[in-house]
Parts: structure tokens; C-alpha cells; sequence
């Protein structure tokens, strides 16, 4: 595998309305980092300005239109986190490309982002790392199911903590490659199995723990599909305090009890117990 290199520090990202019908990524060096489909919408990277390519590549596909430009930091497209170190209990998570020393009681985890959200420092994603740190405190659940995996920051948790077997759901490509590059580099590709596709298609895989950081529709979805039904734990975020609220109530509904939350003036994460 490649080792891990720093990000750049900017980047220039062509909106386009439409996507691709090519399931081959285009070729558009230099400067190209790759692409995201979200919805009707495809967002192409660069590290630099590339309005020529951009604009030859869209000649010849009459389905696709650039719609806007956006240039910004790198950081900033990382919802502004920055790279320092994040110790969150016993777990340091550390970015991929900077040697980083941790005590002797501490679990060194790796993380190589990408184009991809989640580096750790997000409010949701810190939350259920309190969380599972607290769970693993009181409990050892061997089997866990990550729904909306992400960069994999959350399923890498949950093995350092002592989870034997991991089920990582995420339906991005991006996410899905930085996801599997972080498995790899923390050499836990013989426990942490991440798949590609809608979490609502997997609700029948295995896990005493189900860690589910998502919007609100995808939420319901799990919960109508039965996703979260027979479950030991449930860690849920993703959520405005409304939607938390409307989701707690369906869960005690569904017989779980609730042990915690962690609001911040945006979101909130819930923990709860199968009774």
C-alpha cells in the first residue's frame, strides 16, 4: 500500500448537476483527487484550478452541468478539524502521515481522511467515541455493526477497545476507500469487513453493538427495517435535538432503556441498552 501523505492544503471542487454514467474514474490530471455522488449532484476535486479539463470533460457528457466552483482549505472542507492528536478515553486517533508516540495504557489509531469526512474531531463522531469507550468500560461486545461508517474511525474504535469481529457499512465511494485504506493501515483487515452499499440493504448483519451516525431519514429507515431490534446496544447520533428526541422515543417504544446523552447546541448522541 501507498504510505499515507499529508493532504493538500486546497481545494478547488466543481459542483456538477448530474452524474457520471461512466462507472470508471475519469481521467483528469493533473491536480485530480477524485469524485463524489451525493444525490443528482457530483462533486470532482482538484488541488488546483482545473476550469479547462472540467469543461472538456463536460462537452462530451451533455447530461452533466457545472453549476458552481467552491475554493476552500482543506480543514475547512474537514468541517474545520485540525490534526492534532484527539484522545478520547484510553483511544488516540492520530492523522496517518505523522509518527505519533501514546503511553503504554493508550490505542494508537490511524486515520487517513481522504476526500472523506471524518477525521474524529466532528461533534457526532467524538460523541460516540465517548460513548463506545464507555460501553467497552462496562461490557465487551465481540460483535459490532456500524452502519454510515464513514473514514472507519468508530469500527477502528471499537476493535481497539475489544470488539473481535466488525461489520462497516457505508454507502460512498469516497468514504468507502478511506474507510478500507484505514483498516488497512491500522492492519485490522482480518476483523473490520467494510462493505459498499445502502445501510438499509444490511440490517441482518450481526452485532451486539450497533453504532448508527446518521441523518434522520436514514435513521428511520433502520428502525422500520429492524436494524436496531434484538440488539445489546445501540450507539445513535447524527441527530438535531428534535430528531434525537423522536428517535429515543421510538427506541424506548422498541424496548431499549436509555443510559445516556451527549448534547452539544447542534446535536446529540444516544446511548442505548436492549432490555
Amino acid at each position: 500500500m501507498k504510505p499515507p501523505s499529508p493532504p493538500p492544503e486546497d481545494l478547488v471542487i466543481y459542483e456538477v448537476k448530474g452524474v457520471p454514467d461512466k462507472p470508471n474514474t475519469p481521467d483528469l490530471k493533473p491536480g485530480f483527487l477524485g469524485f463524489w455522488t451525493e444525490g443528482d449532484y457530483t462533486f470532482f476535486f482538484f488541488d488546483r484550478e482545473a476550469e479547462a479539463r472540467i469543461s472538456a470533460y463536460l462537452a462530451d457528457s451533455p447530461d452533466l452541468e457545472l453549476r458552481y466552483t467552491h475554493r476552500m482549505k482543506y480543514t475547512d472542507w474537514q468541517d474545520g478539524a485540525g490534526f492534532a492528536p484527539l484522545t478520547v478515553g484510553p483511544l488516540v486517533l492520530a492523522p496517518a502521515w505523522e509518527e505519533t508516540a501514546v503511553n503504554p495504557d493508550q490505542c494508537l489509531i490511524k486515520i487517513d481522511p481522504g476526500l472523506a469526512f471524518g477525521f474524529g474531531g466532528h461533534p457526532t463522531t467524538r460523541a460516540c467515541l465517548q460513548i463506545l469507550a464507555r460501553v467497552y468500560e462496562q461490557d465487551r461486545p465481540l460483535s459490532v455493526l456500524d452502519l454510515g461508517t464513514g473514514t472507519g474511525v468508530l469500527s477502528l474504535a471499537a476493535v481497539r477497545l475489544g470488539a473481535a469481529q466488525v461489520k462497516a457499512v457505508e454507502n460512498s465511494q469516497i468514504a468507502y476507500e478511506a474507510a478500507r485504506r484505514n483498516v488497512f493501515l491500522n492492519q485490522m483487515d482480518q476483523v473490520i469487513e467494510v462493505i459498499q452499499g445502502r445501510v438499509e440493504e444490511y440490517l441482518d448483519l450481526p452485532g451486539e453493538l450497533v453504532c448508527s451516525n446518521l441523518h434522520l431519514p436514514v435513521q428511520e429507515a433502520v428502525l422500520n427495517g429492524g436494524g436496531f431490534a434484538h440488539r445489546r446496544w445501540l450507539i445513535v447520533s447524527g441527530l438535531f435535538h428534535a430528531q434525537a428526541e423522536k428517535m429515543e422515543k421510538a427506541l424506548l417504544n422498541l424496548g431499549f432503556k436509555t443510559l445516556d446523552r451527549i448534547r452539544d447546541t447542534r446535536w446529540c448522541t444516544l446511548l442505548m441498552k436492549g432490555i
